[in-house]
């Protein structure tokens, strides 16, 4: 557009005429000078203020911390970036107030700070792939820690910064796996620690510490025994078949007992019946592996389905209540509790 071909006219002049990065860099104190008076006609009025947003006479961010190699830029289209974020975020869109006059200049010219929250949505959240995992932990913390002052300062929009927090994958569980915060659990809650496998299902590091706990729960961290949390227990038992499960599942089986009515809630019909079939057919459930007495038929070694002689688990589908046994023995399994 016009705009950007008068910058690049002013460049290809600047570099024609040989000025260096200190001469631009006098060029601009000398009019951020002339701002400080506070009125335009200081500053050459419309025309003159037209003029001086397209030269690049402005540091940007993204220069090298030794200035070896700075970056020069036009106020068009440039920001003043909000107070307080780290500078590793920073781009060339964000320019740099070195001196307190320069800020001076860049209000005159009309550039203006950016909301924290537009910030963190185009600068941090759409950028997570390209950004060092320190540095997502270290963005994230701070904007979580800051997040209540941010969203009362931020206009209401149909992507605002809280909703878009909530469906990005920026929690960093044990595995240093990221998961968005509706995937995770609340570790403060013990039924949840008992059952659910610590290494993926749950925060990690700062990010289970309790006061950034208390802004992830109002973003969505699941802190109830829920249908998902089950599946997901008993999925692992039905996976590990293991010795070590055998009290995993008592628990389970005991939380699902006392939760049970939450768990069949109204909802979508539809969700509901698959989620008990599903429940039904992972074989989780812990099973008596010898007969209580001598006198109730129990199968030979080699019998039950597994072909190991003694099953630990088995599905819901495949058992019966212990209250059963005497009829089912033979041709189930017993749920041991």
């Amino acid at each position: 557009n016009k705009a950007d071909r008068k910058t690049l006219d002013y460049e290809k002049s600047f570099q024609l005429a040989g000025i260096q990065d200190g001469e631009r860099e006098a060029l601009r104190r000398t009019l951020s000078e002339r701002a400080l008076v506070g009125r335009k006609m200081e500053l050459g009025g419309e025309e003159g203020i037209e003029i001086m947003m397209n030269l690049p006479i402005f540091e940007a961010y993204g220069s090298d911390q030794d200035h070896r190699n700075r970056v020069f830029t036009e106020a068009r289209g440039r920001f003043l970036p909000p107070r307080d974020v780290m500078v590793e975020l920073l781009q060339e869109d964000f320019l740099q107030t070195v001196l307190p006059m320069d800020q001076h200049l860049l209000t005159a010219l009309g550039i203006h700070r950016m909301r924290e929250a537009d910030f963190y949505m185009k600068y941090v959240i759409d950028r997570l792939s390209d950004l060092p995992p320190k540095i997502i932990d270290r963005a994230f913390l701070h904007l979580l820690s800051q997040l209540s002052r941010i969203i009362q300062d931020e206009k209401s929009g149909e992507k605002n910064l809280k909703t878009r927090l909530c469906s990005c994958p920026f929690l960093p569980n044990a595995n240093r796996d990221r998961k968005t915060v509706l995937d995770l659990y609340d570790p403060e809650v013990p039924l949840l620690r008992d059952i659910l496998d610590n290494m993926i299902w749950f925060p990690s590091g700062a990010f289970s510490s309790s006061d950034v706990l208390i802004t992830l729960r109002g973003l969505g961290l699941r802190s109830v025994l829920d249908r998902n949390a089950v599946v997901l227990c008993a999925q692992s038992i039905a996976d590990s078949k293991s010795k070590e499960s055998l009290s995993l599942s008592h628990k389970l089986l005991n939380a699902v007992d006392l939760n049970i009515d939450s768990l069949l809630k109204p909802g979508k019909q539809s969700e509901l019946k698959s989620w008990v079939e599903r429940v039904r057919s992972l074989e989780w459930l812990a099973v008596v592996r010898e007969p209580p007495s001598g006198v109730i038929p129990w199968p030979e070694t080699g019998e039950r389905k597994s072909g190991i002689g003694i099953d630990l688990f088995a599905s819901a589908l495949a058992s019966r209540m212990s209250e059963e046994i005497w009829m089912v023995s033979m041709s189930m399994y017993v749920i041991d509790g």
